[in-house]
């Protein structure tokens, strides 16, 4: 975890991305804010379609061209420090893959059916460290082993489809490591894994963050996850985050109903048996967002007031905070047993 008196490595600083479309815009994320810390990870949690993965994108500069960014991702590596929306494409690209790197829910998608593992990490090392082909090559086994693959003079021959899911999974981490990046930003990593490969590849992504001294976002709908991995949290909804602070604080009392519904929806931390509620309709349309609080609409606890006012300010309760003014009012639930 990052010290509290060095300047953090990300700061992301009321972020909106807007698409437009016949009579307005569409922000999927509107007025994020969050940072990350030399050695630290962050989780952003939230259901499909809450804002998590344009966040992910935006930070790496992947957004189409017709987005509208405002707000500032400011990068703080070595004694620079870069806004990276206002970077040029050129000046992004010696970014991404080398210093900061990602990888993604469904590694099939992301890994080339025609090239062989090991040729696909090897044009990794040989666009950004600009190494030799025999010098790339044992780099490239050098990092499947390091990402727990058996035999790596081997397996750096072998196709995607060759590989099972968490195999290939294993790949796209060592790709993402390939240039020992500052920070990784995981973004679904594990939902397309069976429970055993997932727990293997989380801790996998604990000994490689500690050996490796890195920073990471850690993107997830799964706050089973987030309790394993991550040392704070932030909570999206609608494309704003509601609830962010440590990750162990929140467990204990979670001060958003969002955040509440969340967990009632999951078994609990340490599997104890107790009954599973599902968060009523869904996320709202991003073209038809409601009046008030955004998740007033689904929210056990709204008023009229939810309902009237403007959605709620960020309010700051020591190392938390909160987007709701009924924090106070929620009863506690018992997340850990």
């Amino acid at each position: 975890m990052s010290s509290d008196k060095s300047p953090p490595l990300l700061d992301v600083q009321d972020l909106t991305v807007a698409f437009p479309q016949p009579g307005g815009h569409v922000r999927p994320v509107d007025g994020v804010s969050f940072s990350i810390g030399h050695g630290e990870t962050i989780a952003m949690v939230g259901e499909s379609g809450s804002g998590k993965s344009v966040t992910s994108l935006a930070i790496m500069g992947l957004l189409p061209p017709h987005a509208e960014i405002t707000g500032k991702v400011l990068w703080r590596n070595g004694d620079r420090t870069q806004d990276l929306t206002r970077l040029s494409a050129r000046a992004m690209r010696g970014i991404r893959g080398n210093e900061i790197a990602m990888i993604f829910q469904e590694p099939m998608a992301s890994l080339n059916p025609l090239h062989s593992v090991g040729q696909q990490i090897m044009e990794a090392i040989r666009l950004h460290r600009h190494a030799s082909r025999a010098e790339a090559r044992q780099l490239a086994q050098s990092l499947l082993e390091l990402v727990g693959l058996p035999e790596p003079a081997h397996q750096i021959n072998r196709w995607p489809h060759e590989m099972s899911g968490g195999q290939r999974q294993r790949v796209m981490i060592a790709m993402a490591l390939a240039c020992r990046p500052a920070l990784l930003i995981a973004d679904e990593p594990t939902t397309a894994l069976d429970v055993t490969i997932q727990a293997q590849i989380l801790d996998l992504l604990r000994r490689l963050q500690a050996e490796l001294d890195m920073s990471m976002l850690f993107i997830t709908h799964d706050l089973g996850v987030v309790a394993e991995i991550a040392d704070r949290m932030s909570v999206i909804y609608a494309g704003r985050i509601v609830e962010s602070g440590p990750v162990a604080d929140i467990l204990a009392r979670p001060a958003h109903p969002y955040t509440q519904g969340l967990l009632r929806s999951v078994p609990s931390v340490n599997g104890s048996a107790r009954r599973l509620e599902a968060i009523p309709g869904m996320v709202p349309d991003l073209a038809q967002l409601p009046t008030g609080c955004r998740f007033a609409p689904r929210c056990r606890y709204a008023i009229a007031e939810c309902r009237g006012c403007q959605d709620p300010a960020l309010e700051f309760l020591k190392d938390r905070a909160v987007r709701c003014i009924r924090w106070h009012d929620l009863e506690p639930i018992d997340v850990l047993g």
